[in-house]
């Protein structure tokens, strides 16, 4: 990005508005500020959220789907709100405050963080009203507007990728005991990136894609192949991983496996793909993939750990176009249909990534009473989308 010389910048859906983030102040409108909350301020305030998001996943897992009440929705938005809104008037002083509240009356912007880990806070989260216990929808970041992090302040947005080149190509990696991702996203998933007429594939991570040697081998060993398939073989513009994510003192882990039989109950090798072991390879994606990170809590966690050694910034330095994490644990259930609609936004309705993202939360909230797609958060510009050659294909 570069710094924040120029304040707003057109582009072809919306303007940019950028704030670069620095250890101790952050660049606004060309103003630079002191930074008001310390990163331990802003944890709390994530804890907050994350306490809220587990109640929502423990209800989503108690009754087995993922409509809730609208009492119930309610009420966790009043919760978020809260601890938004004080995220917010911790970070911005009263002149920022002031600065933002101004243009953000009178501009649809998308944020862009310059660093996205000098804030240990979700931007979708942070709550712009007055009154957090009006628990307003639209005072969300995440609803009102298309926020998204660049994860090198030296790039500018108008040299990041902008579309996603065709023809579509989908790696599709899978835990095997994700009964919905099995059963519903998946296939779902596979409709919608395979068009007729065309050379999109559609490739389920299997042995035989990398002719991995599983037998024998730690999960540790055979996430290093697949790392070296992502990165030296394959030649996939998106890779979704539909699984989980744990967390170590060396940073985060995906935890998927090779889908070499989906009868339902067969266990297949499983192989752990540790975010240090992207530290070891200097090659790039060939095609820049879009990133999509179903997985618990993938975005990282907000320590000193999570904020270097997390999935988003291993993706990104590889290459990655766009990345989608999560900032806690989804449920399986959830996390399958937040996809399906995501795809159905970005792929078929070809919204830009930000615009799909934040119409997806909308969507969950406002159909379901469920507002756990805040948790996704954007790690690129949200103007990057498909290529515009295949609206003309399906003409």
């Amino acid at each position: 990005m570069g710094g924040v010389s120029n304040s707003v910048r057109a582009n072809d859906t919306t303007s940019q508005l950028e704030i670069l983030i620095q250890n101790e102040s952050y660049l606004f409108e060309r103003w630079g500020y002191p930074r008001t909350a310390s990163d331990d301020d802003l944890r709390i305030c994530f804890e907050g959220v994350l306490e809220s998001f587990q109640r929502l996943e423990k209800a989503v897992n108690d009754t087995h789907s993922i409509d809730l009440s609208s009492k119930y929705c309610r009420e966790e938005l009043i919760a978020l709100a809260e601890w938004g809104r004080i995220a917010y008037r911790q970070f911005f002083n009263d002149d920022a405050r002031k600065n933002v509240l101004l243009k953000l009356k009178t501009k649809s912007p998308t944020f862009v963080s310059g660093y996205s880990g000098r804030l240990p806070f979700p931007w979708e989260l942070l709550y712009q009203g007055e009154d957090y216990e009006e628990g307003d929808l639209e005072m969300f970041w995440g609803i009102r507007y298309a926020p998204a992090r660049l994860l090198n302040a030296m790039i500018f947005i108008e040299n990041c990728v902008k579309e996603q080149s065709l023809p579509s190509d989908m790696l599709f990696c899978l835990h095997d005991r994700l009964y919905e991702a099995h059963k519903y996203e998946r296939p779902e998933i596979q409709k919608l990136v395979v068009r007729a007429g065309t050379d999109d594939q559609f490739t389920l991570l299997d042995s035989t894609c990398g002719n991995f040697s599983a037998s024998g081998n730690a999960p540790e060993v055979i996430g290093a192949s697949v790392l070296r398939y992502l990165l030296h073989k394959g030649n996939h513009n998106m890779v979704h991983f539909a699984c989980h994510c744990l967390t170590s003192n060396l940073g985060d882990v995906l935890n998927a496996s090779l889908i070499d039989d989906e009868k339902p109950g067969v266990h297949n090798t499983e192989f752990k793909l540790q975010t240090q072991k992207f530290l070891n390879s200097e090659t790039l994606f060939k095609r820049q993939p879009l990133v999509f990170l179903n997985a618990c809590r993938s975005g990282g966690a907000s320590d000193a750990t999570g904020i270097t050694f997390n999935l988003p910034n291993a993706f990104f330095k590889c290459g990655a176009a766009a990345i989608i994490a999560t900032a806690c644990p989804v449920p399986d259930l959830f996390a399958a249909s937040f996809a399906r609609v995501f795809y159905q936004k970005f792929l078929k309705d070809m919204l830009t990534i930000g615009k799909a993202l934040q119409e997806t939360r909308r969507y969950f909230i406002e159909k379901h009473n469920n507002p756990l797609g805040l948790a996704y958060g954007l790690y690129t510009p949200a103007n990057y989308r498909m290529s515009q050659q295949a609206g003309d294909e399906l003409l």
